[in-house]
């Protein structure tokens, strides 16, 4: 019997977050989030990786740097991040990479938002990754945020809270990298135990 499909993607957001003193803004998109985020979405077999972002001119420089690896010199040159890369696509708010979801899949994917802090009504990371198994769902989209965490205009429009990644402290302030990769891996890593 075949494994049912889901197609999943992951979304980061750039805006709108909140910067540390709680107002909304726009960050800034590194370098080493597009790189290590597509390379954990590529391991863990996702189908797309959004950068969000208003600000043109770093939605051209991400097209700029995930085009040298994909097609460009560094694809051409067989480097292993290339096919990480080809995932990447830049969108200009959530909404887009929703729409784009939905006509690259043929369905409208359930927007599961991250945070650091526990949010109402959550759901564990067991629980989602049963309904993944299980083809209840066909499409998701993980939605991680920048600065200091997505604003409440996204989180109040998502269907999925996820609870947040807890450690054996009370310290909650994970790379962004980070927090992608240990929550791939508890969605879609293959157990060991």
């Amino acid at each position: 019997m075949n494994k049912p499909v889901c197609q999943i993607a992951a979304a980061l957001v750039h805006h709108p977050v909140y910067d540390r003193i709680g107002e909304v803004v726009a960050t800034s998109v590194t370098s080493v989030d597009i790189h290590d985020i597509a390379r954990a979405c590529r391991t863990y077999g996702l189908n797309r990786y959004y950068l969000v972002t208003p600000i043109l001119a770093q939605r051209e420089m991400v097209d700029r740097v995930a085009g040298h690896w994909s097609e460009g010199a560094g694809g051409k040159a067989g480097h292993p991040r290339g096919p990480a890369l080809e995932l990447v696509r830049t969108v200009h708010d959530l909404q887009s990479a929703i729409e784009d979801f939905q006509l690259t899949f043929g369905i409208r994917p359930q927007v599961a938002v991250t945070s650091a802090n526990p949010m109402r009504d959550a759901t564990s990371f067991a629980d989602l990754r049963k309904t993944i198994e299980s083809g209840k769902i066909p499409g998701l989209l993980i939605v991680f945020g920048t600065g200091w965490g997505l604003a409440d205009s996204i989180i109040e429009k998502s269907d999925i809270r996820l609870e947040p990644i807890s450690g054996p402290t009370e310290y909650r302030h994970l790379s962004v990298r980070a927090a992608a990769a240990i929550t791939l891996d508890r969605l879609m890593g293959v157990s060991i135990y």
